[in-house]
This record gives structure tokens, C-alpha cells and sequence, in this order.
């Protein structure tokens, strides 16, 4: 007779509906990786990006991890979230946690960040 087979869902989604999206640039360092989650402010242009540290103003969200594997400095194309319901757990401010100030600056843009609860933590094995 066999056993019971236990699978644990590891992939996480920053998004959680009712997203709006922009389209935008940023520029990475060479090896650097822009975490899903990771808070952005605006860059020189209208279109460009940033990491925000918490003395910044927030613009956006970035909903999907980026990586520059190249040995260079290098611009990427990327759809920025500008707007929706978010899960809290994942957001970054630097490379902090977002705090309750730093949640509080993200609803005055329209970001909302919800806590959830994720079944995929392992609880008893």
C-alpha cells in the first residue's frame, strides 16, 4: 500500500488583481538582481526607474524578478506596477522589509498592500 505523497507549492505571485501596469526602464549593475517586490521612484525621464530607499517618494512595484547576468551595466524594458492590490509580505524597500511607514506611502499611489496568508509555508513536516 502506498504512502501519502506531500508536494509543497514553493512559487510565490507579488499580485494579487486589479494591477495597473507602465511601461518603463531601469538600469542594473553587472550581476545585479531586481527581486519581485523591489519598491521603485522615478528616474531622470518619464519613463525610467529607480530603487527607492524610504527617504524617497514611491511611484511603482516591480512585479517580477529581473537579473543582469552580463558583465555590464545594462537597461532593461520592464512593465512597472503602478497600481493594484499587492501582497505586503513581498515588498522591498531597499533591501529591507517594507515597514508600516513604507506601506502607508504606497496606498497615498495606489498600491495596496494586503497580508496574506500562504499555504505553501510547511507547517508540520
Amino acid at each position: 500500500m502506498g504512502g501519502m505523497k506531500v508536494e509543497n507549492v514553493t512559487s510565490r505571485v507579488l499580485m494579487l488583481g486589479d494591477n495597473n501596469f507602465s511601461s518603463g526602464k531601469i538600469t542594473l549593475a553587472a550581476g545585479a538582481t531586481l527581486v519581485a517586490g523591489a519598491v521603485l521612484k522615478r528616474g531622470a525621464g518619464n519613463v525610467e526607474f529607480a530603487v527607492a530607499t524610504s527617504a524617497d517618494d514611491y511611484a511603482a512595484v516591480n512585479p517580477f524578478e529581473i537579473k543582469n547576468e552580463t558583465g555590464n551595466s545594462k537597461v532593461f524594458g520592464f512593465r512597472a506596477l503602478m497600481d493594484g492590490r499587492v501582497r505586503a509580505d513581498m515588498l522591498r524597500v531597499g533591501e529591507n522589509t517594507a515597514t508600516v511607514a513604507d506601506i502607508d506611502k504606497l496606498r497615498k499611489v495606489g498600491i495596496l498592500p494586503v497580508k496574506v496568508t500562504d499555504l505553501s509555508h510547511l507547517d508540520n513536516q
